[in-house]
């Protein structure tokens, strides 16, 4: 199938789309706030333009997560499936999906959707890819948010669990982030504070953190034997 049609169209959205206004504000801990678009306003702002070059979307949820598909005439754009993470509550798994489909769409449509998470609090709303919301690499990955990480890839890393599995790839992404840039971004990080905080409920992390004790314990008996 021909496919060139669909490309040009795609380039002449990115080149029209205008930029998204950052209308919902979020506060991570006590340590700081960042602004970003809400799935409706991206969808009402982004629509129009797409349908000028007969493009449009549409995103499907399964389990695997969240994965959205830009359509035209001439064929499909298919992005990757984003893993949900969320507890056992059922507000908690809309605002997961919700959460899954405006990354998703996001990262597809290549639009910025959130604050440039530099301290700043500076409104920093432009047209660009998802990795230019990214600040210069920091020269030591953040400590804290390394913890939460190999926490989750460690208790998961085994898994045959379908939803585990996700989870787990969902952390490892977060950990690549991590590596390159030193700290992830406002909504990434939130969305670990809550996947970390959802692990502590399995009893399987208890067992995971008693066995560490134990094992810097018996670290600790050989050090003093040896002094």
């Amino acid at each position: 199938m021909e496919t060139k049609g669909l490309y040009e169209s795609f380039a002449k959205f990115q080149a029209e789309c205008p930029e998204i206004n950052l209308d919902s504000e979020v506060s991570v801990g006590s340590s700081y706030t960042f602004k970003y678009a809400s799935m409706g306003n991206i969808v009402k702002t982004v629509r129009p333009v797409l349908a000028k070059y007969s493009l449009g979307f549409y995103q499907l949820v399964g389990e695997h997560g969240v994965k959205t598909v830009v359509t035209h005439p001439e064929g499909t754009i298919e992005g990757e499936w984003l893993p949900l993470v969320y507890g056992s509550k059922m507000q908690e798994v809309g605002s997961a999906i919700t959460y899954a489909k405006r990354y998703s769409l996001s990262a597809i449509l290549g639009i910025v959707t959130e604050q440039d998470d530099d301290g700043s609090g500076e409104n920093k709303s432009f047209r660009s890819t998802p990795k230019q919301t990214y600040k210069a690499p920091a020269k030591e990955m953040d400590k804290e948010e390394l913890e939460m990480v190999m926490d989750v890839i460690n208790l998961y890393k085994d898994s045959d669990d379908k939803r585990e599995q996700g989870t787990y790839e969902f952390a490892t992404s977060l950990g690549k982030g991590l590596k390159q840039y030193g700290k992830l971004t406002g909504p990434q990080h939130e969305r670990l504070v809550e996947m970390h905080d959802r692990i502590k409920e399995d009893p399987k992390y208890k067992e995971m953190i008693d066995e560490e004790l134990d094992h810097d314990h018996s670290e600790d008996a050989v050090s003093a034997k040896v002094l």
